[in-house]
């Protein structure tokens, strides 16, 4: 009897190795994925402004950046003004970051376009104002 519960047992992990193998696999992967997916930004120096809150960033939430040149992204990949129509659904929640030295016209340029497109809820990211220190 006691021989039969070793054989089951041999025979259930050589099933099981490679199950968990896996799953362990596909643990790393999603891990190391979701710091990809979490920061699609573009690099850019924010405006500064004293008041607001940091608002956590919902997955579903595109995130439209503005660099300094005035070149468009959407979660990090570059598209001209008129493409934004294409990627983005009507009545979705849009974050805007714009470079603080980016031309007010190059923003406007966005928001009329998110506005064109149905998108009112719109969201500006901005960085948290610091005091010169005395």
């Amino acid at each position: 009897m006691k021989r039969h519960s070793r054989d089951a047992w041999a025979r259930l992990s050589t099933v099981l190795m490679p199950l968990v193998d896996l799953v362990m696999l596909l643990v790393l992967f999603f891990a190391l994925a979701q710091g990809v997916i979490q920061n699609p930004l573009v690099p850019l120096e924010l405006p500064e402004a004293t008041q607001g809150k940091e608002a956590g960033r919902p997955q579903s939430e595109p995130i439209v950046s503005v660099d300094a040149r005035g070149d468009v992204f959407l979660d990090g990949a570059q598209l001209g003004v008129h493409e934004l129509a294409a990627h983005l659904q009507p009545g979705v929640k849009v974050r805007v970051r714009a470079d603080q030295g980016t031309a007010y016209a190059q923003v406007r340029r966005v928001l009329d376009a998110l506005r064109d497109q149905g998108i009112l809820n719109v969201r500006l990211a901005v960085a948290p104002y610091e005091e010169d220190a005395p």
